[in-house]
């Protein structure tokens, strides 16, 4: 009975260090509570804050990606509470300054 502290501590710690590379710490409340997927889109939705635009991208110039995106937009028409539904092949105003800045850099030398 004296020695009962010792060994249950010794147990404990066997355990601990058999089992701690499954076992993870965090700092982060979220990681504590949810599943990470759920962390990867409360994530999303303050990075985008409270907005009424959704945007969608697809990789690619071709009739292919163009066709999926207008497949996307027919489903998002049939979604009740969604007003308008556009597709713009303009590119976004990052891409524009790069381009921008790449011709430059080719008329210069």
């Amino acid at each position: 009975m004296k020695y009962l502290n010792i060994v249950i501590f010794l147990f404990l710690a066997t355990l601990f260090l058999l089992f701690s590379s499954q076992i993870k710490f965090s700092t982060n409340f979220l990681e504590v509570f949810f599943s990470p997927k759920s962390i990867e889109l409360f994530s999303i939705t303050s990075k985008l804050g409270l907005s009424n635009n959704i945007y969608i991208s697809k990789k690619g110039f071709n009739k292919k990606s163009l066709d999926e995106l207008e497949g996307i937009a027919k489903k998002l028409k049939k979604i009740e509470g969604i007003k308008k539904v556009t597709i713009s092949l303009r590119p976004s105003k990052s891409i524009e300054k790069y381009f921008a800045y790449s011709v430059c850099l080719d008329s210069s030398g």
